[in-house]
Formats: C-alpha cells, structure tokens, sequence
C-alpha cells in the first residue's frame, strides 16, 4: 500500500509539472531531484516518449554534422564540382596617340608622341582613375588597377604634352576621345569591337570637343565608331547624324585643331564655342589706325584665322586668342557694324562702331 501510495505522489508531481510548465527535475527513480539539468522555461526541450502508466524518458537527442553536400555512396565515383565563374576586370586599356608632324617649338615629332601622359578620367566627376606614357610610336597601356567600369559606361582617354620642356608658361596640347565598356573589353570612337584599335587624334578631339560643348546632342556613347581610321586622313562615319552639328563643322573643327596644334596652341583650350560670337567692343569709337579691343567666343587664336571688317573695310588683326581680338582700325573705315569670320563660321556685332576724324594742329 505504501508502495503504491509513492507512486501515485510521483505521478502526480510529475503530471502537475508538466502541466503548470514548471521545471521539475526528475531523477532516473522517477522522483523529484538533482538526477537531470533542468530545462529553462520556453526553451524547447527533448522530446519524449511514453506509455500508459509509465513514467516519460527522454528521447535523445540526433548528433549536428557539419552543413555541406550528402557523401556520394561508398563505390560511386565523386561529382565534379562546378567551376566558379570570375568576374571580368579591365585591367588594361591600350591604343595610340596620332600628334601632327608639323611643329612651331618640336623640332623631332617622335619627341612629342613618345613623351605624351595619357590619362584614363571618368565622365562624372572628371576623376583621373589610371595614367601611363606612350613609346616612341605613340603606343599606349594603362593599368586600371582595381578600378572597375560600370558596363555600358563611357570614359574619357586624354593625351598632353607639355612643351618647351614643360618651362613655366610653355603651352601642354591635349588630343582626346571616348571610350567605352562592355564587360568583356573596351570600344571607342575609333573603333565598334574589343580588337581596337583606340586612336586618339584629332578627329576624335573634335568630337570630344562638341560633345563637351553641347551633350545633349552629342552624347558621348553615341559617338563609339564614329570615326574610321582604317584609311589615312581618318574619316567619319556616316551614322549618328548630329542634326545641329553635321559632319563638315566636324571635320573643319579637325582641320582648325592641327592648326592650333602645329602653332604650339593646346586644341582643347582653344574653342571656348564651335561658332564665333560678339559680346563687346572697346572703344565704340575712334579715329583711323586706332586699336579697338574685341570681346566675345569662338575666335581662332591664330590671328590669321579670323577676317575682320568695321564697316565694310577689313582690319588688320594684331592680336588673337579664343575670347579675344585686337584689331586696327583700317584707312578706308566708316562707321558701320563689326563683322568677323572664322573657319566655322561668322558674327556680327549689334551696335557700330564710330568713325571720327584726327584732330589737326594748325
């Protein structure tokens, strides 16, 4: 009887243990003690098992194994693993620099293609990524490093010399162009396939120019294959057509760049504006033979590339630079408008200029 009578107290323990929730620790002898570690409340515990009458003992619990591919049967042959694809990084960028062979302060043309720094800068924030120097036929490769291109991403490739041995207040030409990624190689202006070849003239300094001046109608990644270099002069394609920019001002801003060049001016610097423009003049009058200062864009800085004329008689020009003109007033000048003409084109002035006659001693 007392037997039975502990056993139905231990069943009763153990029953009301389960049920409020709390942690009764029960020994192998099935009573209350210190036997087992007790489980903390709302943590999961092992499962058990049970029988009418019988007191519940823990199943055990399975054995972790490390995460990873089910073990092929013992005789069968192991699979090959897949190999991991690695991403493409542009680590080189290669091409050619094309300077012009005449020179005003270069005597040797090779000096000024084997000495040139070309520099690979991103379109957004003008951020120079890489830089190298080209070899003695103009050669070049730039080592990217870790940078990585944004595909379908267009940059600027730009080459500059210095001059004179690059002395204090010596002029540094700049030639440019565009190229582009595609995720597996580069194009460019000169070129629609990874085979290249990326030329850097003045042709594709043109376009650089016009689309600097004017991106929303030259987009840098519409001009990729503009330009044909497979024969000598180098050539533009027939498509993208620019409407406000058509191929003939393309090509005469290319033949005004070597003139610039071959003068020892930088071409990129040189063309503020494709198309001349008057904002001032100084004085607004003047007797014959005085000078008057001319203000505005697009000159040529060769003062032979621009014919001005003040009212009807053509000046003679003294001093030219991009924004700026200095001009004689000719003999045979009477009061009239300020007209100028460049290689693309021309202006005029909105008000005349005065002529007034010398005071005479008598």
């Amino acid at each position: 009887m007392k037997h039975t009578m502990g056993l139905l107290i231990a069943m009763f323990t153990t029953l009301a243990a389960m049920t409020s929730g709390c942690d009764v620790p029960i020994n192998r002898a099935g009573k209350p003690g210190a036997g087992n570690k007790p489980i903390p409340q709302g943590s999961p515990g092992p499962e058990t098992t049970s029988r009418p009458g019988e007191l519940s003992s823990p199943t055990p619990l399975p054995t972790s194994t490390p995460a990873g591919p089910t073990p092929a049967p013992s005789g069968s042959p192991s699979p090959t693993p897949s190999p991991t694809p690695s991403p493409v990084r542009a680590v080189l960028v290669s091409g050619r620099v094309e300077w012009s062979s005449k020179r005003a302060v270069q005597a040797i043309a090779s000096d000024m293609v084997g000495a040139t720094t070309v520099s690979f800068i991103e379109m957004s924030g003008y951020s120079t990524v890489a830089t190298g120097r080209t070899d003695a036929t103009g050669a070049f490769s730039l080592n990217l490093g870790t940078f990585t291109p944004a595909f379908g991403g267009v940059y600027l490739l730009e080459a500059i010399r210095g001059l004179s041995a690059q002395g204090p207040g010596q002029p540094a030409p700049r030639f440019r162009t565009f190229v582009s990624w595609t995720g597996s190689g580069w194009t460019s202006m000169t070129a629609d396939t990874t085979d290249g070849p990326h030329v850097i003239n003045a042709l594709t300094t043109a376009l650089a120019i016009q689309s600097a001046l004017d991106p929303t109608q030259v987009m840098p990644a519409s001009t990729i294959n503009k330009v044909n270099v497979s024969m000598s002069p180098a050539s533009l394609r027939a498509t993208p057509v620019y409407t406000d920019h058509p191929d003939t001002e393309t090509l005469q801003l290319s033949t005004d760049l070597l003139a610039y060049l071959e003068a020892d001016l930088d071409p990129v610097a040189s063309v503020p504006a494709i198309l001349p423009s008057i904002s001032s003049f100084t004085p607004s009058q003047g007797t014959t033979n005085s000078l008057v200062q001319i203000d505005g864009r697009g000159f040529s800085p060769v003062s032979s590339g621009n014919t001005v004329t003040l009212g009807g008689a053509q000046a003679q020009v003294l001093l030219a630079t991009p924004l700026m003109l200095v001009v004689a007033v000719p003999a045979s000048a009477s009061t009239g408008t300020i007209r100028i003409q460049t290689s693309r084109g021309s202006t005029q002035s909105t008000s005349s200029f005065t002529i007034i006659q010398a005071l005479t001693k008598h």
